[in-house]
C-alpha cells in the first residue's frame, strides 16, 4: 500500500510505501518514505517562522520511518506478515495527524 501526503492543491509532499516481503521463505513488514523537495519545500515556506523548526523535525522523524518501525514498533515483537496491519493502523494515525496540524491530506492507494 502507499500512503501519501498532499497539499490541498493534491501535490505530494510524502509518499510511503509499505508492504510485506519474502526473504528465505519468511514474510515480513518493509516501508520506506519519499518526501518530495518541492512539495515540502513550500509547505515549510508557508509555515510561520516560529513553527518552521518544528516542521522539519516532524519531518524529519517521518523520513526516518523504516527506523521507527524496526527499532520502536518491532522492539518487543517478531516481525512479521501478521503484523502488517498493526503497522499500517500506527502509520495512519501519524499520518493523520500531521495532516490536521498542516492542513493537508491522507490519500492511500
Amino acid at each position: 500500500m502507499v500512503l501519501y501526503l498532499r497539499n490541498k492543491r493534491n501535490k505530494d509532499i510524502v509518499e510511503i510505501e509499505l508492504n510485506v516481503e519474502t526473504d528465505e521463505n519468511k514474510k515480513f513488514v518493509e516501508c520506506s518514505c519519499a518526501i518530495d523537495v518541492t512539495g515540502y519545500s513550500k509547505l515549510l515556506l508557508s509555515t510561520p517562522e516560529l513553527n518552521q523548526q518544528v516542521l522539519i523535525q516532524e519531518f524529519d522523524d517521518l523520513s526516518e520511518i523504516r527506523g521507527w518501525m524496526w527499532e520502536r514498533y518491532f522492539a518487543v515483537k517478531k516481525n512479521t506478515a501478521l503484523e502488517y496491519d498493526g503497522v499500517l493502523s500506527e502509520v495512519r494515525v501519524w499520518l493523520k495527524l500531521l495532516a490536521e496540524k498542516y492542513e493537508l491530506n491522507v490519500v492511500e492507494d
